[in-house]
């Protein structure tokens, strides 16, 4: 089985010796150019990117090289073999149209991901000095094709010059790679693709100065390059433009996103307008003509009006706490709520100012018992209003689900490795399933609907906290178990500033 494929592989080299194999392998090449071109165009006709079009430029004036071989090589090998003397006549068109590929597909790669001018600019001069090589080329092969003997050293120089020159530029943007230290994923990927097409021009360069331009392993050697070559192209290519929609895609949902965000907010800042002048200033007036109502101040009230006066009161102090709840909230979530929301920071002795008796009322009627746990003399750095703030939430979160004659116990402590101090809050209460504690800071989140219905609640005190405590530099954890009750710990650094 070997020694059949070994066969076949020194028949098929011996193929691509011959004028025949050449061919075919100039029209392979040829279709891989032109499909490469074509797709570069219809991508470029989407975005008319300058460096899509310096991409076909480059692969096109290749494919045209090829196809000037292609014919040639044609009427050579279906006509006669006259028509190959004429091919050796556009060597120099065939080789100057290759070189100035190269320079356009190398200058694209290396400048495409930096500077486009300098691009630009390189391009201009480059194709300006390749010009005037071809003219000079063209001379120095009139020459050589008048065999003139006192000119026989320059029948295998215009080939070597071709060939080094497409070794030079071909092996240039490796040199830039290593000097620059490129990380760009799709250069490297090209500068493989320069890598192995630059041994073909290499070994037609040995084969032209050291064997006159005849060697049969050389041209053999020589062959596959190309091919090989062109498909590389073709994948950093297709993978740069595949990742080039990836990130359009993106760029277009995050687009779309921002101005979703941006009509959210708008409707967000709306709603706290209507809240806050449609919904609490009438809300004041109401709570006005009610105290005036309770206080007698417009007439005479009896125990049945007076029962209705302090249920419309207690109901209309819980709607002005669920108002005030919802204009926090959306002060706090705004994304520039650090420049917005200023927290007053001083020293305060934690334990009376969270000693008041103002909080134990609110277990009063559940018979709850308090326990302070707090050190005397706890002095910390917060905004003594905003933590008040924080408690109550907290506490009076504790006293809903906290059965009769349960109790309640917060305390503090520091942790000087750490400089970092912890409030917690702990109570005896029915606890949090534990599928609902990541959710418990969510806006409007209840655990239980029946529980929300039962004991009452916006829904917003525990995102209120959680968003206070961070303005504080600080964070919240919860840990509850089922029947037996929920403990929140807030760590506060010793400095807040």
């Amino acid at each position: 089985m070997l020694s059949s494929l070994i066969v076949v592989f020194h028949k098929l080299n011996a193929f691509l010796s011959t004028i025949s194999g050449e061919l075919l392998k100039q029209s392979v090449e040829l279709v891989l150019l032109t499909l490469v071109g074509y797709m570069l165009f219809v991508e470029w006709r989407k975005k008319q990117d300058r460096e899509l079009k310096y991409l076909i430029v480059g692969f096109f004036a290749l494919a045209v090289a090829r196809l000037i071989a292609v014919l040639f090589l044609s009427q050579a090998v279906f006509e006669n073999f006259f028509k190959l003397f004429l091919l050796d006549r556009f060597t120099v068109l065939i080789n100057g149209l290759e070189i100035f590929a190269i320079i356009w597909i190398a200058n694209t790669f290396m400048y495409g991901i930096s500077d486009k001018d300098e691009m630009r600019k390189k391009l201009r001069l480059e194709t300006l000095i390749l010009i005037l090589g071809i003219i000079f080329m063209e001379v120095l092969w009139v020459i050589r094709l008048q065999h003139l003997p006192r000119f026989g050293f320059l029948f295998n120089l215009p080939f070597a010059i071709f060939e080094g020159v497409k070794l030079i530029i071909l092996l240039y943007p490796v040199y830039y790679r290593f000097k620059h230290k490129v990380q760009d994923v799709y250069y490297n990927k090209a500068t493989i693709a320069f890598v192995v097409y630059s041994f073909t021009p290499l070994f037609n360069l040995i084969r032209h100065l050291f064997f006159h331009g005849v060697s049969g392993k050389l041209t053999i050697l020589a062959h596959p390059f190309p091919f090989l070559a062109v498909v590389l192209f073709i994948r950093a290519i297709f993978l740069k433009l595949a990742d080039k929609r990836l990130i359009e895609t993106e760029l277009e949902l995050t687009k779309k996103k921002y101005e979703e965000t941006k009509r959210l907010t708008r409707i967000k800042d709306e709603f706290v307008s209507i809240v806050n002048h449609e919904l609490r200033t009438p809300l004041t007036s109401i709570k006005l003509y009610l105290a005036l109502l309770r206080d007698k101040k417009l007439g005479p009230v009896t125990a049945k009006q007076k029962t209705a006066i302090e249920t419309m009161n207690k109901e209309s102090n819980r709607l002005l706490a669920l108002i005030n709840d919802i204009l926090d909230v959306a002060k706090l979530e705004d994304k520039d709520a650090d420049k917005n929301v200023k927290l007053n920071t001083r020293e305060c002795d934690l334990h009376t100012l969270l000693d008041h008796q103002a909080y134990k009322t609110l277990a009063d009627e559940k018979y709850i018992t308090i326990v302070n746990k707090i050190p005397k003399g706890f002095n910390v750095q917060v905004d003594g209003e905003r933590f008040q703030q924080i408690f109550v939430n907290l506490f009076s979160n504790a006293v809903k689900y906290t059965p009769e004659q349960g109790t309640i116990c917060f305390g503090a402590v520091r942790n000087r490795i750490f400089k970092t101090w912890q409030f917690w809050i702990a109570d005896n209460g029915r606890g949090i399933a534990p599928e609902h504690l990541k959710h418990i800071f969510d806006r409007f989140y209840q655990a239980d609907d029946y529980l929300t219905r039962k004991e009452g609640g916006t829904g917003l005190g525990l995102t209120i906290v959680k968003h206070l405590v961070e303005l504080h530099r600080g964070k919240i954890e919860v840990s509850s178990q089922l029947n037996k009750g929920t403990k929140f710990v807030i760590t506060l650094p010793n400095n807040i500033n």
